[in-house]
């Protein structure tokens, strides 16, 4: 539990989803949610290309396989 919390955040049925989370971002003006959606997607497909160049790709390996 982090600090200055008397008890773990409430989550789904599961325990694996914060459901605060969800409703801070439901909370959010639309045109900032989908801001954090962009550069969200843009981090990942960053990071994603930078494997590949790192390691490669399985996929890659594929595709030339055939």
């Amino acid at each position: 539990i982090p600090p200055g919390l008397d008890q773990p955040p409430p989550t789904d049925d599961s325990g694996d989803v914060d459901l605060s989370l969800i409703d801070y971002y439901l909370s959010l003006p639309l045109p900032q949610r989908a801001e954090r959606h962009y550069r969200a997607r843009l981090l990942a497909q960053q990071m994603q290309q930078l494997a590949r160049e790192r390691y490669g790709s399985i996929i890659d390996d594929l595709k030339t396989a055939d």
